[in-house]
């Protein structure tokens, strides 16, 4: 492992590239403003090969070598890595890496190093004191930052393309991290005489395996696989951290432990008690490290459901929604606070803030969010099905929808339900109810308010006036009083615009819903 000195020596001797740099000790790049941006560890070391050959052109044949030493990976997984930097780099013209036509990249600098070595010699000296000062400041500061889980992956020799391509699905989750040694969790992946693939996951600590599954080959596995088991809000593995951190009073919840309770909440709406140790474990990190950007934005995304559900709340505020009114502005808040400390490289973490600005209906930031998350991890099912909800409330329809639809198709034995939601919706906004009906029926669950009201203002457009009344009694069953204007309401803080709201609310006066309570 290199010094400190050997490496902030290494770091004034790189380039820099319109302005910014490359940090070797947070693994990432400062633009010229100062903003940092980490880099996942395959795209970091790929910049630092390009770095150190800059501006000569380097071959694919060569970053493999560098990066993937004795491992087969598709030119997919360079190409994302080249991705990830040019959004670092702000390189939307492809200016400062070029692409080499069947040969490879080049990284063009400002200048060469060679040019600047005496002023960044002084440069490095200072950065090091600093960097002293700095690591003593820390020693007298509780940290607060979670470790990644660890995972070791092994394969046979007809699955290690699949395990090279399935660590690069891994990268793209940031609470999980590959190691060789000292992993919490293995992943076995074999081959069987009848060409499919066994994928076993154990639990170093308990000797347990906690997944088990057999697969056929085909296009895609990699990322379905990552994501049954990667995903902060429902994988495998968080969910195995989540329950042995049920019975841990939230004093003695590890920062990791937190972040999983507060991601369970977001699949979890109407579950109080996952809200209050949710609340109560990201007060407690926000108050040690007010700097937290992962735990400030779960807590924006704690406030938006809560402003939505009541969920973790007392009465009255539990039950009347005019006594949560202030929470959206609170979610804001701590999402913004989020923004200026710079958010981690985290699709869940944009996912949680695109909840917040979406508590807010604000339409660009809430697009911004959840577009940062779709480009960190285009394949998590549990991010695609929310953002696939919020995107198409906000206006974009379609795209909402497509979102949700990927989502589904992703985990088609794990799917939330209300992923249909955007579905369901946008076919009824287009006016094809019959589309909208077979949405709505997908996501329906007998015991929520919301899947009674969807059949009651879709039906009287079937000519199904019976079956939408029908829903309206077994809506007032659930919610005794129920009206229009409670309908109203709703969609209105779900960001609905009026002309959804409008037609919605001709469609309840038919199926029997009373504008006010008898």
């Amino acid at each position: 492992m290199p010094k400190l000195p050997e490496i902030f020596a290494r770091r004034a001797s790189m380039p820099t590239f319109k302005g910014a740099t490359i940090d070797a000790v947070r693994r990432g790049v400062i633009a010229s403003d100062g903003t940092f941006t980490p880099l996942r560890p395959k795209s970091f070391d790929v910049l630092i090969a390009l770095a150190e050959r800059a501006p000569r052109a380097v071959s694919k044949n060569d970053l493999f070598d560098a990066v993937w030493p004795a491992q087969a990976v598709t030119e997919d997984s360079l190409t994302q890595c080249v991705g990830d930097i040019r959004r670092a780099l702000d390189d939307r013209n492809k200016t400062i890496i070029e692409t080499i036509p069947r040969i490879g990249f080049r990284l063009i600098p400002d200048r060469h190093p060679a040019d600047q070595s005496s002023k960044l010699a002084v440069l490095a000296a200072a950065v090091f004191a600093i960097a002293l000062i700095g690591a003593a400041l820390v020693l007298r500061e509780p940290a607060t930052e979670a470790e990644p889980t660890t995972i070791a992956i092994s394969s046979d020799a007809g699955t290690a393309g699949l395990a090279a391509d399935l660590g690069h699905a891994i990268d793209r989750y940031g609470s999980l991290t590959r190691v060789a040694q000292e992993a919490r969790f293995d992943l076995d992946l074999s081959s069987t005489p009848t060409h499919r693939i066994l994928a076993d996951v154990t639990d170093r600590t308990t000797g347990r395996i906690i997944f088990t599954k057999t697969y056929e080959t085909g296009d895609g596995l990699a990322p379905r696989i990552a994501a049954r088991l990667a995903s902060p809000l429902n994988g495998e593995i968080a969910r195995v951290l989540f329950d042995a951190s049920e019975t841990k009073p939230v004093e003695n919840l590890s920062p990791l432990e937190c972040y999983l309770i507060s991601y369970q909440l977001q699949g979890n709406q109407n579950n109080d008690r996952i809200a209050s140790r949710s609340a109560a474990c990201l007060s407690a990190l926000i108050e040690v490290n007010p700097r937290d950007a992962r735990a400030l934005a779960l807590q924006g995304a704690l406030y938006a459901q809560q402003y939505w559900w009541g969920v973790g709340l007392d009465e009255p505020a539990r039950s009347n929604p005019d006594f949560r009114r202030g929470l959206a502005e609170k979610a804001l808040v701590s999402v913004q606070k989020a923004e200026a400390v710079q958010p981690p490289l985290d699709a869940a973490t944009y996912y949680a803030m695109a909840r917040a600005y979406y508590a807010n209906c604000l339409r660009e930031q809430t697009l911004t969010a959840a577009r940062r998350a779709l480009e960190i991890n285009p394949d998590d099912p549990n991010i695609l099905g929310g953002v696939g909800n919020w995107t198409a409330y906000v206006g974009n329809w379609e795209d909402g929808a497509a979102l949700a639809a990927r989502a589904i198709d992703l985990a088609p034995q794990g799917y939330a339900r209300w992923w249909y939601w955007p579905i369901g919706k946008s076919a009824w906004i287009a006016g094809d109810y019959e589309a909208a009906l077979d949405g709505f029926m997908h996501a329906y669950d007998e015991n929520l308010w919301l899947s009674h009201l969807q059949l009651a203002y879709t039906l009287p457009f079937l000519d199904r006036l019976p079956e939408a009344r029908r829903a309206v009694s077994r809506l007032h069953e659930l919610k005794p009083g129920f009206t229009r204007a409670d309908a109203r309401y709703a969609y209105v803080r779900w960001c609905f615009p009026e002309s959804f709201i409008a037609k919605m609310d001709q469609a309840l006066d038919l199926a029997g819903l009373p504008e006010m309570p008898d």
